[in-house]
């Protein structure tokens, strides 16, 4: 293992945190911080790392509940989600990906007045239950950012398959810039 050529291959493709194992609330909190400190650092402004959490933190929770990677935590009695989390950074925007699968298609082929809809129907069909909807936090993240999500499968043996959601937000040029 070359754990240079790892650097360098990171650097090319300017990725600014990688996470990779299994996410739980506590670790979930955590990453949070250590996000926060690394997009301060690059004097992002406050609109875009309001969006860049809330997808960080939607992103992670969908991993929590939804990975078919599980671990039981025998401490907290908690099932615990295996994933991936990915921050890059251009030019003019972040790029944030994670391995989770959901309605991608359906979200991005939706107007805006129609996400607005789809997100209240997915939101009161599931009201009542106690069950949480992953498509709740992609429709919400396509509606804050305004981009699509780009998705793809890689299959990894004739049973399994990693799905991969990526979404952009734009650093922004001008305004308020986050400052601790």
């Amino acid at each position: 293992m070359d754990i240079f050529q790892y650097y360098k291959d990171m650097q090319k493709d300017n990725i600014v945190l990688f996470l990779n194992g299994f996410f739980d609330q506590n670790m979930l909190v955590s990453y949070i911080e250590l996000i926060k400190e690394k997009l301060t650092e690059n004097y992002i402004r406050l609109d875009a790392i309001k969006k860049i959490l809330f997808i960080i933190i939607e992103f992670s929770q969908n991993i929590m509940r939804y990975s078919m990677e599980r671990l039981n935590k025998k401490s907290e009695k908690v099932k615990v989600g295996k994933g991936i989390v990915i921050i890059s950074e251009t030019k003019g925007s972040i790029v944030l990906t994670a391995s989770l699968k959901q309605l991608c298609d359906t979200i991005n082929t939706t107007d805006k007045m129609g996400l607005k809809q789809f997100y209240k129907n997915n939101l009161n069909n599931n009201y009542n239950k106690n069950r949480y909807n992953a498509n709740i936090g992609l429709i919400h993240i396509v509606r804050k950012t305004e981009y699509p999500l780009v998705y793809f499968i890689n299959k990894i043996n004739d049973e399994n398959s990693l799905f991969t959601v990526s979404v952009t937000v734009d650093k922004g040029e001008k305004g308020n810039y986050f400052k601790f």
